[in-house]
């Protein structure tokens, strides 16, 4: 059995997922949450350290945090990401869980998720995320924000590193080359 949390973060609207790969071999959706900092700049960064804080002195047993890793080089207000990823590693960091944190880049996590590691945010990625998470995950009911469901599928990635790690394959994707480089990636 594994519990996994991911984070789709960002400076306006985060979005955290609880996944629990059971030892049945099916998962649950223990819970999801969703945040906005109510004020900008520094108390923002702020109110979201606390979040994540809270999120992860809830789940002290978790076996992986994991996070949305994004390009180094984006710019605008893109750039404020990296300061809430920073948080969120830090907040990993203080919690001891440091050797248990997993980066996902997008295209990874949209490619093993959706096919395609190109998918835009457009009308129909919802339809697009919510079959996926229907069809493999059996969540029996649709997920309305997109970053609620981008980190499903995140935590998703996650357990299917920690499954790979200890030698039990998933049925339905098989690239092991990938799957060796998520888990040589764990804590670096």
């Amino acid at each position: 059995m594994s519990l996994v949390v991911a984070f789709d973060q960002s400076v306006k609207h985060s979005a955290c997922a609880i996944l629990q790969w059971t030892s049945t071999g099916g998962f649950s959706v223990p819970d999801t949450m969703v945040f906005s900092p109510g004020v900008k700049g520094i108390a923002g960064l702020y109110e979201i350290r606390c979040w994540v804080n809270l999120i992860l002195d809830q789940n002290a047993t978790l076996d992986l945090v994991v996070r949305e890793m994004h390009n180094q080089r984006q710019f605008g207000a893109a750039t404020q990401l990296h300061a809430v990823n920073c948080i969120i590693d830090m907040q990993v960091w203080d919690h001891a869980q440091v050797g248990r944190l997993l980066l996902v880049p997008s295209t990874r996590w949209k490619k093993i998720c959706l096919g395609s590691g190109n998918v835009k945010k457009d009308t129909g990625y919802l339809m697009r995320v919510n079959k996926f998470l229907q069809k493999t995950l059996r969540i029996p009911h649709e997920i309305n924000d997109d970053n609620v469901a981008d980190a499903i599928c995140l935590a998703f990635v996650g357990i299917l590193t920690l499954m790979h790690k200890n030698k039990i394959e998933w049925p339905h994707y098989s690239d092991k080359k990938v799957l060796d480089e998520l888990v040589a990636s764990i804590g670096a």
